[in-house]
C-alpha cells in the first residue's frame, strides 16, 4: 500500500507537468489531479498483467510500447473528463504520456518497492535481509516490505524491522507481486513465480544447473534472476560470495554435530584418573567448509588430518595445525573458480584406497567434497564405514547433492555397524542468525556494487564479469546457460578415431585399382598420425617409446607413493632402448657386446644386493663414475668413424672432458665417503691459480685437437689426463658435509657426458636420456645449493673450502636418561624426528619407526623432518626411512616443518648436527652462517641423540646442545631409542 501511494503521488506530479508543458493549462483542483493519477495507477496495475498474459510470449519492448499507449489514452481521458480540456492531437497525448511514464519510472526507481518474503523451503530458518542492512538500503532510497514473521526463526522480530522503516505485510503473494526487487535465501517455487512482476529482479540461491524448469519459468515471466551461488570467486566479488560465507558456517556446524554424537571428548585430557587421548578427526575436502571444520576441530583440541584432491591447499591445511594426508592421484587440479575438478573413476578409486587406513583410525570423519552443478562423488564406501570403531561418527556434508558416503540419508542419522552416519542438510540454517547476517551482508554488497547513486537504480551492466556470471535470466530469456565442453571425451573420441587405420590398411592393400590404393595409402598416413604420430625408422619409433617411459618414470619418481613404479618404468624403457639398439644394422658382431653386458650386469647385481643402506652414497658415487668413464670411452671410440664432421669432433671432446672429470671426481667422492681418504676439505696455496692454469690448458688442447683430429693425436691423451686431473682438483677442496651437493652435481655431469656421447655417435635415445639426467641433476644441485646457502657458481668453481672461525660456544649440557625421555614422549601430542647421518651409521631407522608407531598409538602426531642435505647424498634419509617402511606421508620437508615447529611438543634429533645448528642463523662468523636449517631449537622440548659432544662435518660447535629446552641422550642411537621404546612398553 505504501508503494502504491507513493506511485500515485508520482503520477500526480507527472500529470501536472504534462498538462502544463503540453496542454498549456493549469489544473484547477488538486482533487482532479489526484483522481487522474489514481486512474492511471489503477489502469496500469490491471492492464500490465492482463496484457502480459494475453500476449505471451511478449518482449519487454513490445510491452513497454503498449503500456505507453495506455498511458497516453488515460492521460487524454483524464484531462478531458476532469479539466474539461479536450486534448487535440495524438502527438501531444503521447508526449504527455511519456512524461508521466518517465516521472513515474524515476519515482519508482527512487522509492523502489522491494520485498522480503518468508522462506517457504522446508526447514529453512534464515532470512535474506536483516534489520541492519534493511536500514542501509532505506538510506539509499529503497522502500522495503517484509512478510510478517520472515525473520523470527533467525531471531529478528517484525518490530526490529519496523524500527528501521520496513513495512510489514501478512500477505505472502502481495509481497512478491508488489516488489521490483525480491530478496530471498532459497529459490522460489514455480507457483511463486506466477506472482512476480514483469521486470522484477529476484535474488536468491537458484541452483540453475538442476532447476531448468524454474529458470525457464522465470525467463518467460520476464523476471531478472540473480543466482547467488554463481557469484564468481574473484577478489572484487569476494564480499558478495554467499556460497563461501554459508559454507564457512556449515563447516563449523558439522564439527559441533559430530561432537554431540561422538561418545569421545575432542581434546586430550591428563587427569589423576588417567590420560584421555584426543579424538582423531579426518576431514575430506579442504574447501571453505573443510578448512572451517579443520579449524573448529583443532580449537576443540582434536587431532586433525585432512585430504583434498588439490595439492595446493596442503599449506592451508598445515597452517591450521592439521596434517595433510598425501594421496597421489596423478594429474588433478581446480577450476578457474577454485573448485576441485571432477576426478576420473580411477582417481576416485585411488583416493578410496589411500584414505582407507586413515578413516579406520579416525573417531570422526567429515566429508565435504562437492562438484559445482553436479552430483557429489561417493568417496567413502560402506566397507570403510564398517571398518571404523563402534561409536565413531561420519558427517556427510554433501548429502543434499547425492552424498559422499555410501549409505547416508538426507536429514537422517543412520547406524552402520555401530557407526553413526549423519546426513543433515541445510547446515547453515542451524545457526540461522549468523547465517542470515552473513547472507544479508553479501546481498547488500552485491546491491551496493551495482547501485547507481545518481539514477537511483540498479545498473546490471551485461558486460560486467560478475553480472555475466550470476544473472541467469534477463529480457525474457535465459542468458547464462553453463556450457560443458567435455574435453576428455573429445580427446578419447579422437584417439578412438585412430581405428580408421584398419580400414585404411585394407584399402591400401586391395587390388581394386590404383586410385583405391593411393587413397588408402594417404589414409594410412593420416590415421597413423592420429594413433601414434609419425616415425621414419622402426628403431627411432622404439626410441620414442623408451624416451616416453623415461619421462613418465622420472615423473613418477617425484612421489614416494609412485617411486617404485617410476623406477620400473625407467628400467623397462632402458631395456627397450638396449634391445632396439641391438637391432641396429651397423652392429656386425655381438661377442664383445654380450660379454660386456654379462660382466656389467653381474657386477651391478652383486653391488645392489650386497650393498648396505649406510653405504648407499658411496655406491651412487661409483655409479656416477661408471657413467662418466663409459661416456669418455664412447667418445673416444667415435673417433674411428670415417664420416665425422667438425661438430662431431667438438661433441667428442665434450664427452671425453665431462666423462673424465666425472669419473675421477666420483672416485674421489667415493673415497671421502667411505673414509678411504680424509673426508675433510683439502686445500693448498695457489689452488685457484693451479685450477685456472689446468682449465686453460684443457681448453687449449681441445681447440688444437679439433683443428687436427685423429684417434692417435697427442692432444687427445692430454685432454683425457687433464680432464681426469681437473675432476680430482674439483672435488679435493670439498668437505664431507658438502658431499650431497657434489654427488648431485656429478650425477648431472654424467648425464651431460652421455648426451654429448649421443651427439658424437648420432644416437637419439642417448641424447634424450643424457639430457634428462643432466637437467634433473642440475635442478637437484640447485635445490641442494639453496639448502646449503651456496650459489651454483660456487659449486661449479669449487669454492667450498673457505674456512671461518666460529664463535666458541659455552654453556651447561643437560643429559637425560631413557626413562625420563619416555615419560616426556608419552605425554607429548606432537613429536618430530629429525634424522641425520648418525642414524644411518647406527642403522637405527627401524627402531625409529617402531617408536613412531607406538607414539601414534598413544595419540601423538608423528612426523619426520628431512633436511635436503642430511646424510651423504640427496634423499639419503628418505631412502633409509623408506627402507624401514615409514609412511611417506609422514615425511616433511624443511620448509614445511619450520613454520609450525614452535607448536611441536618434542623434537628428537638423531645423529644430525650441522643441519640443526642454530649458529647458521645467529653466528655471522660461523662457516655455515646463512645455511637454512631445521629450527628444532624452537620446539618446546628437544632430545639430541649423540655418541659424544663432537662437532659435525663442518667442525663447528653446536649451540643447540646447550639450549634451555635441550636434553642430550648420549650413546649409540639405535640402543638409546630401543631403551626408550622398552620404557614406553
Amino acid at each position: 500500500m505504501y508503494g502504491f501511494v507513493l506511485r500515485v503521488l508520482m503520477n500526480i506530479a507527472g500529470l501536472w507537468l504534462a498538462t502544463v508543458l503540453i496542454s498549456g493549462i493549469t489544473a484547477d483542483t488538486t482533487a482532479a489531479l489526484v483522481w487522474a493519477a489514481i486512474s492511471l495507477g489503477l489502469v496500469n496495475a490491471f492492464i500490465r498483467p492482463l496484457v502480459f498474459f494475453l500476449t505471451l510470449p511478449v518482449t519487454l519492448l513490445t510491452l513497454g510500447i503498449f503500456i505507453l499507449f495506455i498511458n497516453a489514452a488515460m492521460l487524454n481521458l483524464a484531462a478531458w473528463f476532469v479539466t474539461g480540456f479536450d486534448v487535440v492531437g495524438v502527438i501531444d497525448a503521447l508526449l504527455g504520456a511519456i512524461l508521466v511514464s518517465l516521472v513515474s519510472w524515476v519515482g519508482s526507481a527512487f522509492v523502489g518497492d522491494n520485498g522480503v518474503p518468508k522462506e517457504t523451503w522446508p526447514g529453512e530458518l534464515r532470512v535474506a535481509l536483516v534489520p541492519l542492512n534493511a536500514k542501509k538500503l532505506i538510506g539509499l532510497g529503497f522502500t522495503i516490505t517484509l512478510e510478517s514473521g520472515a525473520g523470527a526463526a533467525a531471531g529478528f522480530l517484525d518490530s526490529a524491522y519496523e524500527e528501521v522503516g520496513v513495512q510489514i505485510s501478512a500477505d505472502h503473494n502481495q509481497v512478491l507481486s508488489g516488489a521490483d526487487l525480491i530478496f530471498r535465501v532459497r529459490k522460489p517455487s514455480l507457483a511463486e513465480v506466477e506472482h512476480h512482476k514483469t521486470g522484477a529482479i529476484s535474488i536468491s540461491f537458484l541452483d540453475p544447473f538442476n532447476e531448468k524448469e524454474l529458470v525457464e519459468s522465470l525467463a518467460s515471466h520476464g523476471v531478472v534472476s540473480i543466482s547467488m551461488e554463481m557469484i564468481p570467486r574473484s577478489t572484487r566479488a569476494q564480499k558478495m560470495d554467499a556460497l563461501s560465507s554459508q559454507a564457512n558456517l556449515a563447516g563449523y556446524v558439522t564439527v559441533i554435530l559430530a561432537a554431540m554424537h561422538c561418545p569421545k571428548i575432542m581434546p586430550m585430557m591428563m587427569t589423576p584418573a588417567g590420560t584421555i587421548a584426543p579424538a582423531r578427526v579426518f576431514v575430506i575436502g579442504a574447501g571453505v567448509a573443510g578448512l572451517q571444520a579443520i579449524a573448529t576441530a583443532k580449537r576443540l583440541g582434536a587431532r586433525v588430518e585432512a585430504f583434498d584432491t588439490r595439492p595446493v591447499v596442503a599449506e592451508q591445511v598445515q597452517s591450521l595445525g592439521a596434517k595433510f594426508v598425501e594421496i597421489d592421484l596423478g594429474e588433478v587440479g581446480q577450476t578457474d573458480q577454485g573448485y576441485a575438478k571432477e576426478l576420473t573413476p580411477e582417481q576416485i578409486e585411488l583416493q578410496r584406497e589411500g584414505q582407507k587406513k586413515v578413516i579406520a583410525q579416525s573417531d570422526v570423519v567429515i566429508t565435504t567434497a562437492q562438484l559445482f552443478g553436479r552430483p557429489a562423488p561417493v568417496i567413502v564406501s560402506r566397507d570403510m564405514v564398517e571398518a571404523m570403531k563402534p561409536g565413531s561418527v561420519v558427517v556427510d556434508m554433501a548429502v543434499e547433492t547425492g552424498g559422499n558416503v555410501e549409505g547416508s540419508v538426507l536429514n537422517e542419522v543412520v547406524d552402520i555397524n555401530g557407526v553413526k552416519v549423519i546426513g543433515m542438510g541445510n547446515l547453515p540454517s542451524e545457526v540461522a542468525r549468523n547465517a542470515s547476517e552473513m547472507y544479508s551482508n553479501n546481498l547488500f554488497n552485491l546491491i551496493g556494487d551495482f547501485w547507481d547513486e545518481e539514477a537511483k537504480s540498479l545498473n546490471l551492466n551485461p558486460e560486467d564479469d560478475i553480472v555475466q556470471a550470476c544473472v541467469i535470466t534477463r529480457d525474457g530469456a535465459v542468458v547464462n546457460v553453463p556450457a560443458t565442453l567435455h574435453t576428455p571425451l573429445m580427446s578419447g573420441a579422437n584417439a578412438i578415431s585412430g581405428i580408421t587405420i584398419v580400414g585404411a590398411l585394407i584399402s591400401a592393400g586391395n587390388d581394386l585399382g590404383m586410385m583405391s590404393t593411393v587413397l588408402g595409402a594417404v589414409a594410412v598416413a593420416f590415421a597413423a598420425i592420429n594413433v601414434v604420430g609419425v616415425s621414419i625408422e622402426l628403431i627411432n619409433v622404439v626410441y620414442i617409446v623408451a624416451a616416453a617411459l623415461f619421462v613418465f618414470g622420472l615423473k613418477q619418481l617425484g612421489s614416494p607413493a609412485t617411486a617404485v613404479r617410476g623406477n620400473l618404468l625407467s628400467s623397462v624403457g632402458m631395456l627397450i632402448a638396449v634391445v632396439a639398439t641391438l637391432f641396429n644394422a651397423e652392429i656386425l658382431s655381438f661377442s664383445w657386446i654380450i660379454g660386456a653386458i654379462v660382466v656389467g650386469s653381474i657386477v651391478g647385481y652383486v653391488a645392489a644386493v650386497k650393498i648396505e643402506m649406510t653405504s648407499m652414497p658411496e655406491m651412487v658415487a661409483l655409479f656416477n663414475g661408471s657413467g662418466g668413464i663409459a661416456s669418455l670411452l664412447v667418445g673416444w671410440a667415435a673417433l674411428y668413424n670415417l664420416d665425422n664432421t667438425t661438430f662431431t669432433y667438438v661433441t667428442i671432446v665434450v664427452s671425453v672432458v665431462i666423462g673424465g672429470l666425472t669419473f675421477t671426481g666420483s672416485i674421489l667422492a667415493w673415497g671421502k665417503l667411505s673414509e678411504v681418504m680424509p673426508s675433510r676439505a683439502i686445500v693448498f696455496g695457489a689452488q685457484r691459480i693451479f685450477n685456472g692454469v689446468l682449465l686453460l690448458a684443457l681448453i687449449t688442447c681441445s681447440v688444437l685437437f679439433c683443428l687436427d683430429p685423429s684417434a692417435s693425436s697427442p692432444y687427445l691423451f692430454a685432454i683425457i689426463i687433464l680432464a681426469c686431473l681437473f675432476g680430482v682438483m674439483a672435488v679435493l677442496p670439498i668437505g664431507g658435509a658438502d658431499m650431497p651437493v657434489v654427488i648431485s652435481l656429478l650425477n648431472s655431469y654424467s648425464g651431460l657426458a652421455a648426451c654429448a656421447a649421443g651427439f658424437a655417435i648420432h644416437n637419439n635415445i642417448l641424447i634424450v636420456a643424457g639430457s634428462m639426467v643432466g637437467a634433473a641433476g642440475i635442478i637437484l644441485t640447485n635445490i641442494m645449493c639453496k639448502a646449503m646457502n651456496r650459489s651454483l657458481a660456487n659449486v661449479l668453481f669449487s669454492g667450498f673450502g673457505a674456512v671461518k672461525q666460529a664463535t666458541k660456544v659455552e654453556g651447561e649440557v643437560k643429559p637425560i636418561n631413557a626413562e625420563d625421555a619416555a615419560l616426556i614422549l608419552e605425554a607429548a601430542q606432537s613429536v618430530t624426528f629429525v634424522p641425520g647421518y648418525g642414524m644411518a651409521v647406527a642403522q637405527a631407522q627401524h627402531v625409529v619407526r617402531e617408536l613412531g608407531e607406538m607414539l601414534e598409538a598413544n595419540g601423538a602426531e608423528v612426523t619426520y623432518a628431512i633436511h635436503p642435505v642430511a646424510g651423504r647424498m640427496p634423499g639419503h634419509m628418505n631412502v633409509l626411512l623408506a627402507e624401514a617402511s615409514v609412511p611417506y606421508d609422514q615425511l616433511v620437508e624443511m620448509d614445511d616443518i619450520n613454520p609450525r615447529i614452535d607448536k611441536i611438543d618434542v623434537a628428537v634429533v638423531i645423529g644430525a648436527n650441522d643441519v640443526v645448528n642454530p649458529a647458521a642463523n645467529d653466528d655471522e662468523n660461523s662457516p655455515i652462517y646463512g645455511m637454512p636449517i631445521i629450527n628444532v631449537n624452537q620446539a618446546r622440548t628437544v632430545f639430541v641423540l649423540k655418541r659424544s659432544m663432537a662437532s659435525g662435518f663442518s667442525g663447528v660447535d653446536n649451540p643447540l646442545f646447550f639450549g634451555e629446552n635441550t636434553r642430550m641422550l648420549f650413546g649409540d642411537a639405535k640402543e638409546s631409542l630401543a631403551a626408550v621404546l622398552n620404557e614406553l612398553k
